[in-house]
């Protein structure tokens, strides 16, 4: 073996999208596949940006690609029978849209950007084959998409427990995770779109988030959300004591 064919195999395995908490992520997938497959994977990868109010999918629109997102802030939505719009859940970097209903012919919900989003994207059909030549690699998606409904399953009960105020909190920390130290993060949603993903009235979102402003929890600068005192924030989310990390993702 040459030298520079040396060197290729002996170079440390770089995150394909630089999140590093994604299944593309090389780092992440190097215990359970060889650096063959990962190169393979890299080769189907797209770049993909979506200007604010660009869709990256569609509600009923036949699914053919699955985005891994990198950068930025997307709203999923549904259509109820009334016509109207129901936000679900924020898509934010690190998170797949698509795999969870990777079998499905069309898309059951639409995801539009919220921020300027830049995604890894590739074709169902093609990230379908690298899953079947791997099965160590699809058991590790099996994995990730049973944390993601066992978390889906801990913010349906904490929701229905929790005060208004603990509401209000743990989705601020859940945005505010990822961010950098002192960078802060978009806040391009509303009190009323905060308020009907919570379940609550604008008025009491307002409120709970004015509060937290006034004693120097958060603030909000140029359409910026910063996270001042992070335990402060914990607590007021009722996770106090517990490690942090864990309750809001």
């Amino acid at each position: 073996m040459s030298g520079e064919a040396s060197a290729k195999v002996n170079a440390p395995i770089e995150c394909a999208c630089q999140v590093r908490r994604c299944m593309l992520c090389g780092a992440r997938m190097a215990a359970l596949a060889g650096p063959q497959l990962i190169c393979e994977i890299r080769g189907l990868i797209q770049k993909r940006r979506f200007a604010p109010g660009e869709y990256l999918c569609l509600e009923g629109e036949r699914r053919g690609l699955l985005h891994f997102i990198t950068q930025g802030m997307a709203k999923i939505t549904v259509t109820l029978p009334d016509g109207r719009e129901q936000i679900l859940r924020l898509a934010l970097p690190g998170q797949a849209l698509g795999l969870e209903t990777l079998e499905d012919p069309a898309s059951p919900y639409s995801a539009q950007a919220l921020t300027e989003v830049t995604t890894c994207t590739v074709r169902v059909p093609e990230i379908r084959e690298v899953l079947e030549a791997s099965p160590d690699l699809a058991v590790r998606v099996i994995r990730v998409l049973n944390e993601e409904l066992a978390h889906a399953r801990v913010l349906v009960r904490d929701l229905g427990l929790m005060r208004a105020g603990e509401r209000v909190a743990s989705f601020l920390l859940s945005l505010l995770a990822t961010a950098e130290t002192g960078e802060g993060i978009p806040m391009p949603l509303s009190r009323a779109e905060i308020a009907e993903m919570l379940g609550l009235t604008p008025e009491t979102v307002s409120r709970h988030m004015a509060r937290m402003k006034r004693e120097r929890i958060i603030r909000e600068s140029k359409g910026r959300l910063f996270l001042l005192a992070p335990e402060r924030l914990r607590a007021l989310a009722g996770l106090e004591g517990r490690p942090a990390g864990t309750g809001a993702h």
